[in-house]
């Protein structure tokens, strides 16, 4: 493997369990952290989703991020 491959795969391994962290905090965490990670992913994420499956795919969670903002 090159050293530019081996770069790439450990760039994408990071994203990955940044973003399982990140997921985990906006679903299950209901302090303050919880609270700001579910307010900053509802507030960028929209501008980060430029293919339609990736809308598609992020929907759901979404939905239920505004959801469970109305009923506070």
């Amino acid at each position: 493997m090159s050293d530019t491959a081996e770069k790439r795969r450990l760039d994408t391994r990071r994203k990955a369990i940044a973003g399982a962290l990140f997921l985990r905090l906006v679903e299950q965490d209901s302090g303050a952290d919880g609270d700001t990670a579910r307010a900053l992913f509802r507030k960028r994420l929209p501008g980060y989703l430029t293919r339609e499956i990736d809308s598609t795919l992020f929907a759901d969670l979404l939905r239920d991020l505004e959801a469970r903002e109305a009923q506070k």
